[in-house]
């Protein structure tokens, strides 16, 4: 699995490394056959047709991805911006041109492929402040209310560190 994405550091996405998949080979051809069909497969009315929750093909760096719209922005005058998940990336996206770089799926079958990307989440990983203990007068620790710097670069570090380990996930997929 790679790193992907780190929304907190005690939430994350990874990509799982599968090149030879099924899934991995099935998921290029639609790619591919998107690149090829895009203008057949845009929205009429991406205003009234799109929203959130929908899966779609968007352009992104280049290429077609599956994504998941996960925000509508309809600024006045100024047309409909999303904001999406590239679900086979972990990583997120914002688009603002829909006409052009938003397609319907090419075919409703790619949905029964499953994310190559991963959610995951360090459930009893909290951030902690230094304080002053009144009582004692030693410095000491407590529960904080957001993360320092201190703590989302030390975080960080162990999931890089953690990214260099091979995961291996089983009834995941082919």
């Amino acid at each position: 699995a790679t790193l992907c994405t780190i929304i907190l550091p005690n939430e994350f996405y990874i990509r799982l490394i599968k090149p030879n998949s099924l899934s991995r080979k099935k998921l290029q051809q639609y790619s591919e056959r998107v690149a090829q069909n895009h203008p057949k497969l845009r929205f009429e009315d991406p205003e009234d047709e799109l929203e959130v929750g929908q899966l779609v093909y968007v352009k992104h760096d280049q290429e077609w991805s599956r994504a998941k719209i996960i925000a509508l922005n309809r600024p006045r005058h100024k047309g409909i911006f999303i904001r999406v998940l590239l679900i086979d990336k972990g990583k997120f996206a914002s688009v603002f041109d829909c006409n052009r770089h938003v397609v319907d799926l090419p075919d409703k079958n790619c949905t029964k492929i499953p994310p190559q990307s991963k959610k995951l989440r360090l459930e009893a990983l909290q951030p902690i402040e230094e304080y002053t203990d009144y009582v004692t007068k030693k410095p000491s620790f407590r529960i904080a209310n957001k993360w320092t710097e201190e703590s989302l670069k030390f975080v960080t570090t162990l999931l890089e560190i953690a990214y260099r380990i091979e995961v291996e996930f089983s009834n995941y997929g082919d």
